[in-house]
């Protein structure tokens, strides 16, 4: 099975761990079965490439955290948004949207459920029905940084802040699409920045057409740019991209990729 790939803010796995018969994938915010992420080939051993030291700390803190139990009171609570629309666990704690995009193209919402151990510090448990699949840890806001103060910190060309911005926008902009063009200009303010995973996102977006007109020579003239910039996610979603492309269309935006690389050198 060919595996989702998701051009909005790609998820760039880093290690695998297998516990109890079973094989987990992490990029360090969320660990899950591999059975939900069709990846091959799965990233590197987490215990094989440390000392044997470090192999016996890494499993026993992914042993320790699949087995801490939940609170009965707050178990299989169903997918949720707050009132501005941020996909959130009981009302307050914040889940990255990119993370629950990628969970709901492999469990359907209705199925999808969450719980927690209680402590702010601990990952969420995640459940395809009543089946055990992974742990998420939560976002939570930088204590003090408001969306208004996120704001200023973008005009004054923070591109961090930038890139903040252009998620949510372009969140917003799946229920409304008076929200592209913030989404646009804020990922663009940051990728002239350098900020490599912007310039991914504005690849992935001209390359799939999401809210604007494909483009698939602009796109993966960004993508280029992110692997430059050293995004690993860049040169799988590269890869994918032109895998999707029809022999005609390839040959055609070959073409004009290296007529723009000539100009641009």
């Amino acid at each position: 099975m060919m595996p989702f790939m998701d051009t909005e803010d790609p998820i760039e796995w880093e290690l695998s761990f297998q516990v109890e018969h079973r094989t987990y994938i992490t990029d360090r915010s969320i660990l899950i079965d591999q059975r939900y992420v069709f990846l091959d080939p799965l990233p590197p051993d987490g215990a094989a490439k440390t000392s044997s030291e470090a192999r016996d700390t890494m499993l026993q803190k992914v042993n320790e955290l699949l087995s801490l139990p939940v609170q009965e009171r707050f178990s299989y609570r169903e997918l949720a948004r707050n009132a501005s629309g941020h996909y959130c666990f009981l009302g307050q704690v914040h889940l990255n949207p990119k993370y629950i995009r990628f969970l709901l193209q492999r469990v359907p919402e209705g199925r999808l459920f969450f719980a927690t151990t209680g402590e702010s510090s601990t990952p969420l448990h995640l459940y395809s029905t009543s089946e055990h699949i992974g742990l998420l840890m939560p976002v939570r806001m930088p204590p003090g940084e408001t969306d208004e103060e996120l704001e200023l910190l973008a005009q004054a060309g923070d591109a961090m802040a930038q890139y903040r911005i252009a998620q949510a926008a372009f969140i917003k902009a799946h229920q409304s699409p008076k929200h592209v063009p913030a989404a646009l200009k804020w990922y663009a303010a940051a990728a002239a920045q350098g900020h490599a995973k912007a310039v991914l996102a504005l690849g992935g977006i001209y390359c799939r057409g999401k809210f604007v007109e494909r483009d698939f020579v602009k796109g993966l003239a960004l993508l280029d740019h992110a692997i430059e910039l050293g995004c690993r996610e860049a040169v799988r979603m590269r890869a994918l991209v032109i895998k999707s492309m029809s022999p005609g269309q390839f040959r055609n935006v070959s073409s004009q990729l290296a007529a723009v690389q000539m100009r641009n050198s």
